[in-house]
């Protein structure tokens, strides 16, 4: 019986820690083995910003002081703009070494991203990503029939007592 129990936790341990692995969509790899994600699961979408979580995890030969951050970004996807919320940096075991809330700190700002940089890469990548839900949509926004139009009415034309009797009945 001990034994069934620990099998079905560690079922659930492994499938959890893959399904947040899942989440997280690889936008870029440096030549020094730096990597930058996007997580697609809190990808947050309004009209034409963007809001969601980046991962850089550093390269073996990165000069970096830590092993990986994640950042809380905002982007504008009309002017490719970014603008960091928040950052937090990790060591190799995962301690967090260090956070900064741009945003109460009064230090998030609007930022151009560089053509042809890893920022462009990454702003790009996020406001055209289409995840699962928004395929379902489209695909039944195609095949469903469209709606007639309502009959417009007149501004000033108030229905008559029969109309409204007739409507009741």
């Amino acid at each position: 019986m001990k034994y069934i129990v620990i099998g079905v936790l560690l079922t659930f341990a492994f499938s959890a820690y893959s399904q947040d692995d899942n989440d997280w969509k690889r936008v870029w790899s440096g030549k020094d083995g730096t990597v930058y994600y996007f997580n697609t699961r809190r990808l947050r979408r309004d009209g034409n910003l963007r809001e969601t979580w980046i991962k850089r995890k550093t390269g073996r030969f990165s000069s970096e002081s830590y092993d990986h951050s994640i950042t809380l970004q905002r982007f504008r996807c009309d002017t490719l703009e970014a603008r960091w919320l928040s950052a937090t940096y990790y060591n190799e075991r995962g301690t967090v070494l260090r956070q900064t809330d741009f945003e109460a700190d009064g230090l998030a700002t609007w930022v151009q991203s560089p053509p042809d940089s890893v920022g462009e890469r990454v702003v790009k990548a996020v406001c055209s990503y289409h995840d699962e839900l928004d395929e379902i949509i489209e695909k039944i926004e195609k095949t469903s029939p469209a709606k007639p139009s309502p009959t417009p009415t007149p501004k000033n034309r108030r229905p008559t007592n029969a109309a409204l009797a007739r409507s009741v009945l």
